[in-house]
């Protein structure tokens, strides 16, 4: 399933796509449409209204359910059961075969997208799509067989992309925070050790049950803080959506009638357990080497958030490695107040925001706006 919106104010005749993924695995898109930076929002009573801060004013967006079972996409009974859990896909592999099904297929739809910039971007879990995705186009479009996809730009939010570095500072980020002891940070690092263990010696699915143990332990010691922004205790909530989505009117609207709007879907998150621990860094140079890169992470993250990413960045192997470690890293200011800081070099920019959880477009609208219009427009 998707949701197409053309850009409502464009700048230029042929403005750019932005494709949004969300993470999970398993999380719909719809997330980032009503919550983050989507043009429409909804109500507690179920009304629908034009959100003012959205990357659709400028730039076409579509909002993309996937893995199959993700949102309102779904499985065929007997899909692909020869290699996947129950038919879904259970790697960010299998998932970028089927996204470039829905890719040739959304260009069928709307060949005047074509030859229009693609930008590739997302969060979460999507710190793992939007790389395995943008290879799978840059491969295609590499053999030429049949044409080239316009890929210009891949954006990773507070992305889980190389999970052996980034579990290991869990422990003193909580510390940190104030929000566990030192000998409850000392507990969280031995689990972040036995994550890396276990992913190490290739037995992924106990790597996976290790993180889970690390955050459930570090809430049992913390409280109920929200991990995706640790300034509040108060969980997000979707529910609103969930329930517009899931009325038959709504569904009738969207065509997709009767189909149950699943906003996190187990299965596909039990298909890809063994995938969670994994890294792809490896396939970071080939898109450095190609594309624009933004990588952005919000301050109050401690899911995915500043310092894990901070260390696979910084281990990056490519041509314009050691510009950017020399880069300045400059103050970023939207309405003149502090928003962040950022660094570039050459195709790589990397952006810390201010006040801001896992979820940048949704706590911070502006500068999240700023930073995407900037980075497209190359005003960095």
């Amino acid at each position: 399933f998707y949701w197409y919106f053309p850009a409502q104010k464009p700048i230029v005749a042929d403005p750019p796509l932005i494709i949004w993924l969300q993470g999970g695995p398993g999380s719909s898109s719809m997330i980032g449409l009503f919550y983050e930076m989507g043009p429409i929002g909804v109500t507690e009573q179920h009304k629908l209204f034009r959100r003012q801060v959205t990357w659709n004013t400028h730039y076409s967006m579509v909002f993309v359910d996937q893995p199959v079972g993700t949102g309102y996409s779904y499985l065929t009974p007997g899909y692909n059961q020869t290699h996947s859990y129950e038919g879904y896909t259970k790697s960010v592999e299998e998932a970028a075969q089927d996204f470039m099904v829905f890719l040739k297929r959304f260009y069928e739809q709307y060949p005047e997208q074509r030859e229009r910039k693609l930008y590739i971007a997302g969060e979460s879990y999507a710190g793992k799509y939007v790389p395995a995705f943008a290879a799978s186009i840059h491969e295609y479009n590499v053999k030429g067989t049949f044409g080239c996809f316009a890929l210009a730009m891949v954006s990773l939010g507070n992305g889980l992309t190389h999970p052996v570095d980034q579990i290991k500072h869990h422990a003193d980020l909580a510390l940190q925070f104030g929000i566990v002891s030192l000998e409850q940070s000392l507990e969280i690092a031995k689990l972040a050790q036995q994550a890396i263990d276990y992913a190490q010696t290739g037995d992924w699915n106990a790597a996976s049950d290790a993180r889970i143990k690390l955050f459930d332990f570090t809430k049992a010691s913390a409280g109920e803080l929200n991990f995706y922004d640790l300034r509040t205790d108060v969980q997000n909530d979707w529910s609103w959506m969930e329930q517009l989505l899931n009325q038959d009117s709504m569904k009738q609207a969207l065509n997709v009638y009767p189909r149950t709007f699943d906003m996190r879907n187990q299965d596909v998150r039990t298909a890809m357990k063994p995938d969670i621990m994994k890294s792809v860094i490896h396939l970071l140079p080939t898109l450095l080497e190609n594309y624009k890169v933004l990588l952005y992470q919000g301050q109050f993250d401690y899911r995915d958030g500043i310092p894990g990413n901070t260390e696979w960045i910084r281990s990056l192997n490519w041509t314009g490695q050691s510009g950017f470690l020399q880069a300045e890293r400059k103050i970023w200011k939207v309405d003149g107040h502090i928003a962040g800081y950022m660094t570039n070099h050459n195709s790589f920019t990397r952006v810390e925001v201010s006040r801001a959880g896992h979820m940048v477009p949704m706590n911070a609208p502006m500068p999240a706006l700023d930073m995407i219009t900037k980075f497209i427009e190359d005003q960095i």
